[in-house]
């Protein structure tokens, strides 16, 4: 995302911002063809599951928090769904606390004795 807010931002004289209209450009018009495989559609289509959608018809710049919260939200609603299509997971998934193990978020000098 920070590509495409500096692809944004470029001027419309550079050889870069041409060639990306031109790719959107495309993107746009071969929807639903073979042409579908670029990095527009990649973007557009990531843009979408985050309900981002409009930016990339605007062409707008994202805010890079935001877009980190919304995609650690979509993450989270992704794992849950998964975790509830398999059975073992479940019930892993209703033991487990959403957040950073304990281990990870203690702090422990070389020279402590806690083995």
């Amino acid at each position: 995302m920070r590509y495409w807010n500096r692809l944004i931002g470029l001027d419309d004289g550079k050889l870069t911002k041409h060639v990306f209209n031109h790719n959107s450009i495309t993107y746009q018009s071969h929807v639903q063809s073979w042409s579908r495989n670029n990095w527009c559609s990649s973007v557009e289509d990531t843009l979408k599951e985050l309900s981002l959608g409009d930016v990339s018809g605007n062409k707008t710049a994202v805010n890079n928090h935001e877009m980190i919260r919304l995609t650690d939200m979509y993450e989270e609603q992704s794992w849950h769904t998964r975790c509830m299509a398999k059975p073992k997971l479940m019930i892993y998934f209703h033991h487990k606390e959403l957040g950073p193990e304990k281990y990870v978020t203690c702090h422990l000098s070389r020279n402590s004795d806690h083995t």
